[in-house]
């Protein structure tokens, strides 16, 4: 069994929410096809889903490759000028 971790969007108010459920290893679609019977459109949007491994790879990539800082909120080209317009 996997956690996986399913992505939704509320179209009453713009929302987006995380909805969890556990299920066979490779069910991807049919998670999609269950939370769809649970948040039908038009009301929500079930956009995609996860397992908890396959994000935790996610994680490590953008650690990798991105660096802590990315991570933490920090903007790539701060304190730098790199293609930003300064007012004086």
């Amino acid at each position: 069994m996997e956690t996986y971790i399913i992505f939704v969007r509320d179209n009453t108010v713009g929302a987006d929410f995380v909805a969890m459920r556990r299920a066979p290893s490779g069910q991807h679609q049919a998670v999609i096809a269950a939370m769809t019977r649970k948040y039908p459109q038009p009301g929500y949007t079930v956009q995609t889903t996860y397992t908890y491994k396959e994000l935790e790879a996610m994680m490590a990539d953008m650690r990798r490759w991105c660096g802590p800082a990315m991570l933490a909120g920090e903007q790539p080209s701060q304190g730098r000028l790199v293609g930003s317009r300064r007012s004086a």
